[in-house]
Protein backbone atom coordinates (compact mmCIF):
# COMPACT_ATOMS: atom_id res chain seq x y z
CA UNK A 1 0.00 0.00 0.00
CA UNK A 2 1.23 3.70 -1.03
CA UNK A 3 -0.36 6.77 0.39
CA UNK A 4 -0.04 10.11 -0.13
CA UNK A 5 2.66 12.44 1.39
CA UNK A 6 2.74 15.94 1.64
CA UNK A 7 6.10 17.43 3.22
CA UNK A 8 9.90 17.00 3.01
CA UNK A 9 12.26 14.39 4.05
CA UNK A 10 9.86 11.47 3.28
CA UNK A 11 12.86 9.49 1.37
CA UNK A 12 15.07 10.00 4.53
CA UNK A 13 12.35 8.05 6.92
CA UNK A 14 11.73 5.01 4.83
CA UNK A 15 11.03 2.78 7.69
CA UNK A 16 8.77 5.48 9.57
CA UNK A 17 6.48 5.45 6.23
CA UNK A 18 6.45 1.95 6.53
CA UNK A 19 5.27 1.87 9.53
CA UNK A 20 2.52 4.55 8.69
CA UNK A 21 0.97 2.46 5.66
CA UNK A 22 0.89 -0.75 7.43
CA UNK A 23 -1.04 1.14 10.19
CA UNK A 24 -3.53 2.54 7.78
CA UNK A 25 -4.03 -0.54 5.87
CA UNK A 26 -4.93 -2.05 9.48
CA UNK A 27 -7.05 0.12 10.36
CA UNK A 28 -5.26 1.53 13.07
CA UNK A 29 -5.23 4.82 12.47
CA UNK A 30 -5.76 7.52 9.07
CA UNK A 31 -3.01 9.26 8.78
CA UNK A 32 0.23 10.60 11.14
CA UNK A 33 2.43 13.52 10.92
CA UNK A 34 6.28 13.09 11.40
CA UNK A 35 9.05 15.88 12.31
CA UNK A 36 12.84 14.03 13.03
CA UNK A 37 15.49 16.59 13.20
CA UNK A 38 19.30 15.73 13.69
CA UNK A 39 22.03 18.39 15.31
CA UNK A 40 19.20 20.97 14.81
CA UNK A 41 18.63 20.78 11.52
CA UNK A 42 14.84 19.38 10.33
CA UNK A 43 15.49 15.88 8.73
CA UNK A 44 12.01 14.97 7.97
CA UNK A 45 8.90 17.05 8.16
CA UNK A 46 5.83 15.21 6.70
CA UNK A 47 2.47 14.06 6.23
CA UNK A 48 1.04 10.80 5.43
CA UNK A 49 -2.47 9.57 4.62
CA UNK A 50 -5.84 11.19 5.79
CA UNK A 51 -6.30 14.03 9.32
CA UNK A 52 -9.95 12.76 9.04
CA UNK A 53 -11.96 10.53 6.46
CA UNK A 54 -11.92 12.63 2.97
CA UNK A 55 -8.95 15.67 4.54
CA UNK A 56 -5.96 14.85 3.36
CA UNK A 57 -3.29 15.13 6.42
CA UNK A 58 -0.77 18.05 5.88
CA UNK A 59 2.23 18.76 8.30
CA UNK A 60 -0.12 21.81 9.56
CA UNK A 61 -3.42 19.81 10.21
CA UNK A 62 -4.41 20.08 13.66
CA UNK A 63 -5.72 16.41 14.57
CA UNK A 64 -7.95 15.41 17.97
CA UNK A 65 -4.99 14.08 19.86
CA UNK A 66 -6.68 13.43 23.64
CA UNK A 67 -3.39 10.98 25.12
CA UNK A 68 -0.51 13.07 23.93
CA UNK A 69 -1.77 16.14 25.87
CA UNK A 70 -1.80 14.66 28.96
CA UNK A 71 2.33 14.74 30.05
CA UNK A 72 2.34 18.51 29.22
CA UNK A 73 -1.44 19.57 30.64
CA UNK A 74 -0.70 17.91 34.25
CA UNK A 75 2.84 19.66 33.73
CA UNK A 76 1.17 23.03 33.18
CA UNK A 77 -1.69 22.27 35.64
CA UNK A 78 0.65 21.32 38.22
CA UNK A 79 2.45 24.72 37.94
CA UNK A 80 -0.44 26.40 38.22
CA UNK A 81 -1.08 24.74 41.77
CA UNK A 82 2.78 25.31 42.94
CA UNK A 83 2.00 28.85 42.28
CA UNK A 84 -1.39 29.54 43.79
CA UNK A 85 -3.34 30.23 40.69
CA UNK A 86 -5.92 27.02 41.38
CA UNK A 87 -6.78 24.40 43.55
CA UNK A 88 -6.94 20.72 42.16
CA UNK A 89 -10.64 20.15 43.97
CA UNK A 90 -11.99 23.65 41.70
CA UNK A 91 -14.41 22.67 39.71
CA UNK A 92 -13.41 22.67 36.02
CA UNK A 93 -16.31 24.80 34.76
CA UNK A 94 -14.13 28.01 37.41
CA UNK A 95 -11.54 28.01 34.61
CA UNK A 96 -13.64 26.72 31.78
CA UNK A 97 -17.15 28.21 32.26
CA UNK A 98 -18.47 26.56 29.41
CA UNK A 99 -17.39 22.92 30.59
CA UNK A 100 -20.19 23.06 33.48
CA UNK A 101 -23.27 22.24 30.46
CA UNK A 102 -24.79 18.76 30.57
CA UNK A 103 -24.38 17.93 34.66
CA UNK A 104 -20.40 18.44 34.53
CA UNK A 105 -20.59 21.43 37.18
CA UNK A 106 -19.24 19.36 39.93
CA UNK A 107 -16.15 17.63 37.95
CA UNK A 108 -13.01 19.34 39.18
CA UNK A 109 -9.52 19.13 38.22
CA UNK A 110 -8.45 16.11 40.09
CA UNK A 111 -11.36 14.29 38.44
CA UNK A 112 -9.90 14.96 34.87
CA UNK A 113 -6.30 14.37 35.83
CA UNK A 114 -6.95 10.51 37.65
CA UNK A 115 -8.88 9.96 35.14
CA UNK A 116 -12.24 10.09 37.87
CA UNK A 117 -14.35 12.23 36.05
CA UNK A 118 -16.60 9.62 33.98
CA UNK A 119 -16.82 11.59 30.84
CA UNK A 120 -15.54 8.88 28.55
CA UNK A 121 -17.71 9.55 25.27
CA UNK A 122 -15.46 12.69 25.04
CA UNK A 123 -13.18 10.76 23.13
CA UNK A 124 -16.00 9.53 20.61
CA UNK A 125 -16.29 12.95 19.18
CA UNK A 126 -15.74 14.21 16.03
CA UNK A 127 -16.50 16.66 13.20
CA UNK A 128 -16.16 16.20 9.52
CA UNK A 129 -16.62 20.30 9.55
CA UNK A 130 -13.84 22.20 7.13
CA UNK A 131 -11.01 24.00 8.90
CA UNK A 132 -11.18 26.01 12.27
CA UNK A 133 -14.76 25.00 12.54
CA UNK A 134 -13.49 21.36 12.80
CA UNK A 135 -12.02 21.89 16.47
CA UNK A 136 -14.82 24.86 17.59
CA UNK A 137 -17.03 21.71 16.50
CA UNK A 138 -15.41 18.68 18.59
CA UNK A 139 -14.90 21.35 21.79
CA UNK A 140 -18.33 22.56 21.62
CA UNK A 141 -19.42 18.55 21.55
CA UNK A 142 -16.91 17.61 24.37
CA UNK A 143 -18.54 20.57 26.54
CA UNK A 144 -22.12 19.08 25.46
CA UNK A 145 -21.34 15.19 27.31
CA UNK A 146 -23.31 14.45 29.71
CA UNK A 147 -21.17 12.33 32.44
CA UNK A 148 -21.67 8.88 33.16
CA UNK A 149 -21.74 8.57 36.50
CA UNK A 150 -21.14 9.45 40.05
CA UNK A 151 -17.33 11.20 39.90
CA UNK A 152 -14.68 9.31 42.33
CA UNK A 153 -15.42 6.27 42.21
CA UNK A 154 -14.02 3.25 40.46
CA UNK A 155 -14.63 2.71 36.78
CA UNK A 156 -15.49 5.74 35.54
CA UNK A 157 -12.18 7.15 34.13
CA UNK A 158 -11.08 6.09 30.71
CA UNK A 159 -9.56 3.20 30.48
CA UNK A 160 -8.48 3.44 27.03
CA UNK A 161 -6.01 5.79 28.15
CA UNK A 162 -4.81 4.17 30.95
CA UNK A 163 -4.27 5.00 35.02
CA UNK A 164 -3.61 8.26 36.06
CA UNK A 165 -1.04 10.23 34.33
CA UNK A 166 -2.01 13.71 36.21
CA UNK A 167 -1.57 11.96 39.64
CA UNK A 168 1.53 10.89 38.39
CA UNK A 169 3.04 14.15 37.18
CA UNK A 170 1.63 15.36 40.91
CA UNK A 171 4.23 13.38 42.53
CA UNK A 172 7.03 15.34 41.12
CA UNK A 173 5.75 18.75 42.58
CA UNK A 174 7.14 19.56 45.79
CA UNK A 175 4.56 20.71 47.95
CA UNK A 176 2.73 16.89 46.98
CA UNK A 177 1.63 15.06 49.55
CA UNK A 178 0.22 11.75 48.73
CA UNK A 179 -3.87 11.15 49.98
CA UNK A 180 -4.72 9.94 53.11
CA UNK A 181 -6.59 6.63 53.27
CA UNK A 182 -9.30 5.78 55.22
CA UNK A 183 -8.53 2.39 56.87
CA UNK A 184 -11.40 0.66 57.37
CA UNK A 185 -13.19 -1.05 59.97
CA UNK A 186 -13.28 -4.91 60.30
Amino acid sequence: MTIATIGVGVDTVPGALGAIERGVERGLHLGAQVYMSRSGECVADFAAGEARAGVPMTPESLVTWFSMTKPAVAVAVAQQWERGALALDDPVATHIPEFAQAGKHTITLRHLLTHTAGIRGADLMHSDAPGDAYWDEVIAAIFGVEPEEERGGQGVGNERHGAAGGDDAMRHCPRWRPPRRRRRST
